[in-house]
């Protein structure tokens, strides 16, 4: 592959070491998207207080469609993106060029092979057009994910989180705008097109001033074998969107809409949470790219520390939602999703599983074992579409929620164990021992203080979980030390030039 003889011209501020770099980058991802998801989950509260059940069931399952398709015009790109930057700056200008040609000609077919695909369906036409708008947003969507991972890829978080912050606030105003105006449904899937387009708008105008030199002239041979390079991690998002989203696609078939909704308003809570190990690994996974090369001793050592953090943030999440998922539910989305309550109280452990196992495959992506990610989320998928064969019948969302948390441990077990036979083994039991004791106090008392207004029982819970970790010297000096370390500035000049 081409690869420019002129390193790249860096302009930084002073260095920091990498765990404290990957820890601002943690904390500036993990603050934007707290924000975003804010944004973004009052959006849904919105949708699903205006919307009928049905109509809210609607846009989940174009969403879940259209997140499938668009894997295939993103083609896993972005994640090679990311790892072969953090390696090489000097590739820039090949890298970008050549994925975002890739990606507007994927966006292009998809359009009429969507529309091609729907007629042999047996959705309905509102469902139909609905996918079909969010279709047109994949080119500029693709466009803009590529100049994030770009400058995830640089480790330069702070333009990366001002723009998930941002992005979901201009969809949220543009919702409300929508659904005050009566535009319904077919005006709320406008939203994210319009959003994104302005998106990749501006982040092209950040990067053209960040970043010179950031177009290249690939040759088709390169293009393709960049395409190639990058298979293995579409097939792992592939495999992951459908793990998670094939659950709407069956209840739709195997029921209706109506419990498609009653199913989400339980899978976007759920769904809401997943920021966080998002957010620590988009950090995290380029770190783990670059000190790769000095030994998986390193990527061991820094995954483990991950895990301890992730388990100490997941567990009591998953404790204090099965507590209160009843109050949650009737707050948030009201009488007409009580049928989402059981759901709730059984998703969200699939949640924490999540928080566990998440750093195994972006260690594995790290050191190039990536197609064991993808094996671990194809036998996933396998699992899931089975139990929700068995269980959508009978129990409806109930089922479906039962069937993603018994995957999600199957595929818990497949990744810790292949992680540990490929880089080494990661310490689980002593990640989780403390903050499982912790986590359990805390619902105890949830439940003798149910009494309380449910933002008093929140804010009590989480007190009462952290002073149970410091009791049980969960928490030492270094991750105070940490801490601390995180109040540094979070934007530091940065102009990168390539050639």
């Amino acid at each position: 592959m081409p690869k420019s003889d002129e390193q790249p011209q860096l302009r930084r501020g002073k260095l920091v070491s990498g765990s404290v770099t990957t820890a601002r980058n943690s904390t500036l991802l993990l603050a934007s998207q707290v924000f975003a998801k804010l944004a973004a989950f009052a959006g849904v509260i919105l949708l699903a207080r205006i919307l009928e059940v049905d109509d809210f069931g609607i846009l989940s399952l174009a969403l879940a469609v259209t997140g499938i398709v668009s894997l295939f015009v993103e083609l896993g790109l972005d994640q090679l993106m990311i790892r072969e930057v953090a390696r090489d700056h000097s590739r820039i200008p090949y890298l970008f060029t050549s994925a975002s040609l890739i990606k507007a000609s994927l966006a292009l077919a998809a359009l009429p092979i969507t529309i091609a695909a729907l007629r042999l369906t047996g959705l309905s036409s509102v469902s139909a057009t609905i996918i079909i708008i969010l279709t047109f947003a994949m080119l500029p969507a693709g466009f803009y994910h590529s100049l994030i991972a770009l400058f995830m890829g640089l480790e330069r978080m702070a333009y990366t989180a001002l723009a998930n912050s941002l992005g979901e606030l201009l969809r949220l105003g543009l919702i409300a705008l929508v659904l005050l105006a009566g535009y319904g449904l077919e005006g709320v899937a406008w939203t994210y097109v319009i959003s994104v387009s302005v998106l990749a708008a501006a982040m092209t105008a950040v990067a053209r001033m960040r970043l010179r030199g950031l177009y290249a002239k690939p040759g088709a041979r390169d293009t393709l074998v960049m395409a190639r390079e990058a298979l293995p991690f579409m097939f792992l998002g592939l495999f992951f969107v459908i793990y998670f989203k094939i659950d709407f696609i069956m209840l739709a078939w195997m029921k209706d809409e109506t419990m498609v909704g009653s199913y989400a308003a339980a899978y976007r809570l759920m769904e809401s949470l997943l920021f966080v190990p998002a957010a620590f690994m988009g950090a995290v996974y380029p770190t783990l790219s670059r000190i790769s090369s000095t030994g998986r001793e390193a990527v061991l050592s820094a995954s483990g520390k991950t895990l301890r953090y992730m388990a100490m943030i997941g567990i009591p999440v998953g404790f204090g939602t099965m507590v209160l998922a009843d109050r949650i539910i009737l707050l948030l989305f009201g009488d007409a999703y009580s049928g989402s309550v059981l759901p709730l109280r059984i998703i969200i452990w699939a949640m924490v599983l999540i928080f566990l196992n998440c750093v195994c495959p972006v260690g594995l992506n790290a050191v190039g074992r990536q197609s064991l990610s993808v094996l671990v989320t194809g036998v996933g998928i396998i699992v899931n579409v089975m139990l929700n064969l068995v269980l959508i019948p009978p129990y409806g969302a109930v089922g479906t929620s039962i069937a993603t948390t018994a995957t999600e441990i199957v595929t818990s077990a497949l990744f810790f164990f292949l992680f540990g036979r490929s880089i080494g083994s990661l310490r689980l039991l002593p990640a989780i021992y403390k903050p499982v004791i912790a986590g359990g106090f805390m619902a105890v008392c949830l439940l003798l203080l149910g009494f309380l207004p449910l933002g008093v029982l929140v804010a009590a819970g989480a007190a009462i979980y952290l002073l149970a970790l410091i009791l049980l010297r969960a928490l030492g000096r270094a991750d105070l030390d940490l801490a601390l370390s995180l109040a540094r500035p979070a934007f530091t000049r940065h102009n990168t030039t390539v050639s």
